[in-house]
């Protein structure tokens, strides 16, 4: 492997890592796209130049561009869903969407009743949501840690297959009743009717033994990618979520920093600087779908900003937009152990604004006790306090009561201190280089990546939805 490109999200998800994927595999010709993290409950959007679009959730964003997709074991998989995935590719004129996919067969399987049991869950949190996406990903990964995995090499052998489904169905209704029993409410119990109603056991066995038997010849421990040029580890979610260094409860279940890539590939990623890139991923501003603290969350951008593809929706409720957060990017670049360059989405989006801001600094407002040993702060007045920096974690994680401490103080946050620049109304849609950039886009990137900024060069800008809205840029 010549080359290798690792994906991070600097924000909680949705920072655009499907198009990026997308304009790498086609700009450096890519051998293959690998996902290391993450489930169903991505989606990474692709608009083709002709208007096509496809949300990628278990297909590999660089499918519209031929570059087929390995889904390590770091990765889990829910078959129904896949199937529907792959159908809806066919519709858009791709022919046996499989053949772009290989699979380690360490990989973990979801099954419906995962995602019932984390569906039910959610309701029943009510206004305490976590912001689940209720496709079954938190569930899955508890239950491996409890005892009771399902692997893809384990739909190999029907009879195998069938004890483990049936303990997986048995436990998973017994929890839903032994909730159900103190949070009964109509809308959870219809939940629970279709689920138990849509699937059955004999139905599964039957559907993942013919997938695993149809493709058990594209199962694979890793594959050969040693003469391969570029290899695109496409990530999922966002480092704000990450399980470890993220802000609990609101967290997603798998590693969303570049970690894992270590664990899949056998290499250590940091070590290998002439081989391995690390991408940071972030908007131009801020935002966030799903519940979860959110410091600089604006409500009057909501009639600015276009958000076409994440819509509002029974899980994740509305999208949600604010400024720039240089405190909460310069932490996800921390607990990421750094990233190599930026990649900037969605500039375009900032046209029509007369100030543009960045926020410097929170204000926090309760017992500034809380804040030792997590934020780096001076106070302001009795409790009150202004909030420079996240302190970041060591290699162990926060212990629990930590991590929730750190949530209820940004709960307790709102900006304080911004920095502002003047706004342009160029439509930058057109633009292919720095110098079609005006001075004002030109400034507010400078200071992104300036030492006072993120630190980090960027080199590319995106100006729009497609793989012929971006370009690189000289630093």
């Amino acid at each position: 492997m010549n080359k290798a490109y690792v994906i991070c999200d600097l924000a909680y998800g949705d920072t655009g890592k499907g198009t990026l994927t997308d304009f790498l595999c086609r700009y450096h010709n890519a051998d293959l796209v690998v996902r290391y993290n993450g489930g169903p409950q991505a989606g990474h959007n692709v608009v083709l130049p002709d208007g096509k679009h496809h949300c990628f959730a278990q297909f590999g964003s660089g499918t519209l561009a031929g570059v087929k997709l390995f889904i390590s074991k770091k990765m889990l998989i829910d078959l129904n869903s896949m199937q529907a995935e792959a159908e809806f590719l066919e519709r858009l004129g791709l022919e046996n969407p499989y053949q772009f996919l290989l699979f380690d067969p360490m990989v973990q399987v979801i099954t419906p009743w995962h995602k019932m049991l984390g569906q039910i869950k959610e309701m029943i949190r009510d206004e305490q949501r976590h912001g689940s996406c209720g496709q079954g990903v938190g569930e899955a990964v508890r239950y491996q840690r409890k005892g009771f995995p399902l692997y893809l090499y384990q739909l190999l052998n029907k009879h195998d297959l069938r004890h483990k489904l049936k303990l997986l169905m048995m436990e998973t209704i017994a929890e839903v009743n032994y909730l159900m029993s103190s949070h009964y409410s109509p809308e959870v119990k219809e939940r629970y009717n279709w689920f138990t109603s849509e699937y059955s056991l004999a139905g599964l066995v039957k559907t993942y033994y013919e997938f695993a038997q149809r493709l058990k010849s594209q199962m694979v421990t890793f594959p050969d990618i040693n003469d391969a040029k570029v290899v695109i580890f496409e990530g999922a979610q966002g480092i704000l979520l990450d399980p470890i260094k993220g802000f609990a409860p609101h967290i997603t279940k798998t590693r969303s920093t570049f970690h894992n890539v270590n664990a899949v590939t056998g290499d250590n990623v940091k070590s290998m600087p002439n081989v391995y890139e690390v991408v940071g991923v972030t908007r131009a501003y801020s935002h966030r779908h799903g519940a979860g603290p959110f410091v600089t969350e604006t409500p009057e951008l909501q009639d600015h900003f276009q958000e076409q593809h994440n819509q509002t929706c029974q899980w994740q409720g509305t999208f949600r937009f604010g400024w720039f957060d240089l405190l909460a990017t310069r932490y996800a670049i921390d607990v990421n152990d750094g990233v190599d360059w930026l990649a900037l989405n969605c500039l375009d989006q900032l046209t029509g604004f007369r100030k543009i801001k960045i926020c410097t600094s929170y204000e926090y407002f309760g017992d500034r006790q809380r804040l030792e040993g997590l934020f780096h702060w001076r106070g302001l007045e009795p409790n009150k306090a202004e909030i420079f920096a996240f302190r970041v974690p060591g290699d162990t994680c926060l212990t629990n009561l930590e991590e929730k401490e750190v949530t209820k103080i940004l709960f307790n946050c709102k900006p304080l201190s911004f920095i502002e620049f003047d706004g342009w109304t160029d439509d930058l849609s057109t633009a292919k280089s720095w110098d079609d950039l005006p001075n004002q886009a030109k400034n507010f990137i400078t200071f992104l990546q300036s030492p006072i900024g993120l630190g980090v060069p960027i080199k590319l800008i995106s100006v729009g939805p497609t793989h012929k809205h971006k370009f690189f840029i000289e630093n």
